[in-house]
């Protein structure tokens, strides 16, 4: 501020309000001495410290104490820094009944003595009254932004209060604001445990296995081998934790044997589960060697065993390969085998085959060849008479 213009726009303002005090004493009440002034004044908000958090009202009342003096105006220039607190507001007290000025807010810039709120008040009674005792002279309402320690709000040399036409402040006690962030609620849950591996039977010979489990936030994980102890008691440790995944290495099993591990979690808040989570498993004890399961054999079978020449005769197996192939052999008279014929088995692994029988009496002999397992049937007979 360019101080000289400031206090030559002072002395106009307040040489106009004595001036006009002076007409109403002169024209309604007697003459009466003037009272010299003394330079004892202070200016001072009604909290020397303030600490909201961000979001918060902060409310400062500017007082006067006029020492010695008979106070008839003020003016008020306040400084602030507006990254920290917004200036919403000004307003006159009740003990002046003047605004002859402002009020003003400027809420740009970042640096402490950026934003600024100005507001100029005075008292004209009839007869002319003073203020003589400490009293309030303006509200400042702002609203805390961001986060500071000790932020400043404070009068610029500018504000003053006038006393007969003298300046008369001697001293101006500035505020000061700390803004902190809401606290956050606090953490009380404990974490959440899942997905513990290996679970049911493991296959026969199996000594070691992973021991794991997962958490629904950062935690650290320890297991015992005993049901219901608390976790700052259990002596095992997860060699992988402080995340949300966590592993050991198990071992020591054996064949026909079960297992179980009760697991429980603590996490930066120290929260712990007060219950276990249990990873149960066994280790299979049947022979490694599986037993094979016996399949029924392959049969084949003829409509009759006898039968004369001109007659049908029926030829059918069951329990082949299902949609696929069959390779049938059927012997000559007088011995050997004819060349294979290939016909195709159905959905359930059946084959028919007939024709009439024109063979020179005699035994004859049929077999059946899977082409999908190289397996053959048994041989089968029947004799034409």
């Amino acid at each position: 501020m360019n101080n000289g213009k400031t206090m030559l726009k002072n002395i106009k303002k307040i040489g106009a309000i004595s001036i006009a005090a002076i007409f109403l004493a002169v024209s309604f009440m007697p003459a009466v001495p003037t009272a010299k002034a003394a330079t004892d004044a202070v200016l001072s908000f009604d909290q020397a410290t303030v600490s909201v958090e961000t979001g918060d009202t902060v409310t400062l009342v500017a007082r006067v104490n006029p020492g010695t003096n008979e106070v008839g105006a003020v003016e008020l220039d306040v400084t602030f820094n507006p990254s920290v607190l917004q200036l919403d507001s000004i307003t006159r007290s009740a003990a002046f009944n003047m605004t002859l000025g402002g009020p003003t807010i400027d809420n740009t810039g970042t640096e402490d003595t950026d934003g600024t709120g100005s507001i100029d008040v005075g008292l004209l009674t009839s007869p002319a009254t003073y203020i003589t005792t400490t009293s309030d002279v303006a509200t400042f309402v702002f609203t805390a932004l961001s986060t500071a320690t000790n932020s400043p709000v404070v009068f610029a040399a500018t504000s003053d209060a006038s006393a007969h036409g003298e300046y008369v402040v001697l001293t101006r006690t500035p505020s000061r604001v700390t803004v902190t962030d809401p606290e956050e609620p606090g953490d009380s849950t404990a974490p959440v445990i899942s997905n513990g591996t290996p679970s049911g039977e493991l296959s026969r010979g199996t000594t070691t296995s992973t021991i794991s489990v997962t958490t629904n936030e950062n935690a650290t994980c320890k297991y015992s081998t005993s049901s219901g102890v608390a976790y700052a008691s259990m002596t095992g440790t997860f060699t992988t934790t402080g995340t949300t995944t966590h592993s050991f290495a198990g071992t020591g099993f054996s064949n026909g044997n079960g297992y179980r591990y009760y697991v429980r979690c603590q996490d930066s808040a120290t929260n712990v589960n007060a219950s276990d989570y249990t990873i149960s498993f066994s280790i299979d004890k049947s022979s490694s060697k599986k037993k094979e399961v016996k399949k029924k054999k392959r049969k084949i079978y003829n409509s009759q065993k006898k039968l004369r020449q001109g007659e049908v005769l029926v030829q059918r197996g069951k329990r082949f390969s299902k949609n696929s192939t069959v390779m049938l052999y059927f012997s000559k008279y007088g011995g050997g085998y004819y060349a294979p014929v290939t016909i195709k088995t159905s959905g359930s692994g059946t084959f028919s085959v007939s024709y009439r029988i024109n063979k020179p009496r005699g035994t004859y002999s049929w077999y059946a060849l899977d082409t999908k397992t190289g397996k053959k049937s048994k041989t089968k007979t029947y004799r034409v008479r």
